[in-house]
């Protein structure tokens, strides 16, 4: 699963794209430039409001890895011949510490100019470092000139790196090793802002080729020196002060000032990228953005740390879990992306086995949960499973309360006996609900009680929760009753809904997730990216009808009896069915996730698996009910407090067409 990042005070989104071309999602974005938002929408997504910072509430922005951010540095910098320690935006980043301290994101980093390093004397930077540290981080900060690290420019930027202090030292958050030089030292020769501009020369037309008419004299004055073209550029400029205007570099080789692509170019923009608003205006968001080039570099060492999470085998003191049915590992990816530690796991098919062992590790038994010896299942915090839910599901139209995978929930009762978790997780489908007009299902809630939990248990939609599917689950949560089940937050607060507001993103479409996803026959590294023959046609039955991009995938099916395939859904452009890679995308599985197994093997792998995405918001209420102080988690009576089935009920998560 991709890291997730809010940016604030976003501009062009020059660091933003640099971490998007990294592998990471930007899930939230703000800034309050009419001129800079409409640029970033034209080219890295809708996900960005116009807004004033000091205005949004910490509720309006949904959790993330990672917040980044270069707070205003026009009162900072050294071009601003009226600079003052009095300057309103000064206090700019005071807001970005609000935020931080509301979010708690596991990283942050901050960007501002060299300038703020000499500002009073210094004390100036150094209450923001303290501040940053009493929010809960580690704090690294280094004056990083951007030539160092392959940009055509002689930037140098103060870089705060932040890292949770309650995160593993091995998971700190560095800044990236410089790969350039200005001598040669083992390292790259800088670029020159002659190389930078020779790529211009590869294209015919491009975007924002304009500049401006200011006349070129040459002075001592920032702005004004002449441009020596064999060595990087000068420092791409946006304003000084409030009452200044855009420095235009000079051109190295013409009588003429940098145009918007060529000062686009220096700031390693793509070729692509373009710009909005009038000429001054694009001068200054380019000025103002941290070099896209950089940002990848920063994305590619957060990518780095993030494989150390995910490859982390203990993490001290996290809670502990019991994996049943646990398939290809859906429920496992959310739980371990959350924090949690799977110690032991089974499934009784082997293609599924290979593919949690690839993925995950060698704690799983390759056996049915009803030939394994109870005793040989370890302790542990917490118990998740699906149990079998085809003899459940609508999609099976010979469903039936006495079909055998229907009995299949009682081992997972067994177990729960036996371990005694504080808390246990159990998924299945909405047709858990209704099937024998409901006793099933107030039979296995019965059962539970007995086994000594209180449940609650809700009907969730993954599309409300980022998933691009609209898929509803019932997700029962056991709390044992010796701890108070009032303490649980279930369901989670939705994420997305139908449409965007309120402090809800817009619900992710099929055809959005798919947009950037290359063809089977294209060029392409994805792993299972191959797709059934089963010729497309349209007849109302599920599997069977069309798709329409521009809204959530419908349920990804495995099978729906004994006798069924797995039923693949139509592509919603080609005239084809989902690959393999293309139903995981849709489920929330990463890209680097691998499927073992003949191609309806993995079909059914991924359609019987929970979205991991929808996994970690479940994982996250869980651990935050763990991490409630000891005392305060055991209910106060002597007597074990009961849940009423009639007080729990199921409650799908709405999806806020208003």
């Amino acid at each position: 699963m991709a890291l997730k990042v809010i940016s604030l005070f976003s501009g062009a989104g020059g660091i933003d794209l640099g971490l998007v071309q990294a592998g990471l999602e930007i899930v939230w974005a703000v800034d309050n430039d009419n001129d800079s938002v409409e640029t970033y929408r034209k080219n890295i997504g809708d996900h960005v409001i116009c807004k004033d910072i000091a205005e949004v509430s910490s509720k309006e922005i949904p959790n993330a890895d990672i917040i980044i951010g270069g707070f205003p540095c026009q009162g900072f910098s050294m071009a601003n011949r009226f600079r003052t320690k009095t300057d309103g935006r000064n206090k700019l980043y005071e807001e970005m510490l609000r935020i931080i301290k509301d979010k708690q994101p596991k990283w942050f980093v901050a960007e501002n100019v060299k300038g703020i390093l000499s500002l009073d004397g210094g004390r100036i930077f150094k209450k923001i470092i303290e501040d940053f540290n009493k929010t809960g981080y580690n704090i690294k900060y280094k004056l990083v000139n951007m030539a160092d690290h392959g940009v055509p420019q002689t930037r140098k930027r103060i870089l705060i790196l932040g890292t949770r202090n309650d995160l593993s030292p091995d998971l700190e958050i560095c800044h990236p090793e410089p790969t350039h030089s200005e001598i040669k030292s083992g390292l790259k020769k800088w670029v020159s802002i002659n190389e930078a501009l020779r790529e211009l020369k590869k294209y015919k037309s491009f975007p924002n080729d304009v500049g401006s008419k200011y006349k070129t004299v040459y002075r001592n004055f920032i702005g004004h020196r002449k441009t020596d073209g064999n060595k990087p550029s000068p420092t791409i400029l946006a304003r000084g002060n409030g009452k200044g205007g855009v420095c235009a570099i000079p051109h190295p080789t013409k009588k003429i000032r940098l145009t918007i692509r060529e000062s686009a170019m220096i700031q390693t923009f793509p070729i692509d990228f373009e710009f909005c608003g009038k000429v001054n205006s694009m001068y200054r968001q380019i000025g103002n953005a941290i070099p896209v080039l950089y940002g990848k570099k920063l994305g590619e060492m957060f990518n780095n740390i993030a494989k150390k999470r995910k490859n982390q085998k203990v993490s001290p003191g996290a809670p502990t879990v019991v994996s049943l049915f646990s398939g290809a590992g859906g429920m496992d990816l959310g739980f371990s992306n959350a924090g949690f530690n799977i110690i032991w796991a089974n499934d009784n098919q082997k293609d599924f086995v290979e593919t949690y062992k690839k993925n995950f590790g060698e704690h799983i038994v390759l056996d049915g949960i009803e030939n394994v010896n109870l005793t040989s299942i370890p302790q542990a915090d917490v118990v998740i499973g699906g149990f079998p839910c085809q003899g459940f599901s609508v999609a099976n139209m010979k469903r039936s309360v006495d079909d055998s995978r229907n009995k299949l929930y009682r081992y997972f009762t067994k177990v729960i006996k036996r371990v005694r978790p504080k808390v246990f997780v159990a998924e299945n489908v909405k047709g858990i609900l209704n099937i024998g007009s409901g006793k099933v299902f107030e039979k296995i809630i019965k059962d539970f009680s007995d086994a000594g939990y209180n449940c609650k248990h809700t009907l969730l939609n993954a599309a409300n929760y980022g998933v691009p599917q609209s898929r509803e689950r019932v997700f029962i949560i056991g709390v044992r009753k010796d701890l108070d089940v009032n303490k649980l937050q279930h369901p989670p607060a939705p994420t997305h809904a139908d449409k965007e507001g309120y402090g809800f993103k817009k619900i992710i479409s099929i055809g959005e997730a798919l947009r950037n996803i290359p063809d089977h026959d294209e060029n392409h590294d994805l792993k299972n990216h191959v797709y059934t023959k089963h010729k497309v046609k349209y007849n109302g039955y599920i599997s069977n009808r069309k798709v329409n991009p521009d809204k959530p995938s419908p349920t990804i099916t495995a099978r729906g009896d004994h006798k069924g395939g797995a039923m693949i859904i139509h592509h919603p452009y080609k005239e084809r069915r989902l690959s393999c890679r293309e139903l995981a995308i849709i489920q929330g599985f990463p890209l680097d996730f691998e499927f073992c197994g003949s191609m309806t093997s993995v079909y059914i792998q991924i359609g019987n698996a929970v979205p991991p995405p929808l996994s970690e918001v479940v994982a996250d209420s869980i651990q935050a009910l763990l991490s409630v102080k000891n005392g305060d988690l055991f209910v106060r009576s002597l007597v074990p407090k009961t849940v009423n089935s009639n007080e729990t009920k199921s409650v799908q998560a709405p999806l806020f067409s208003k």
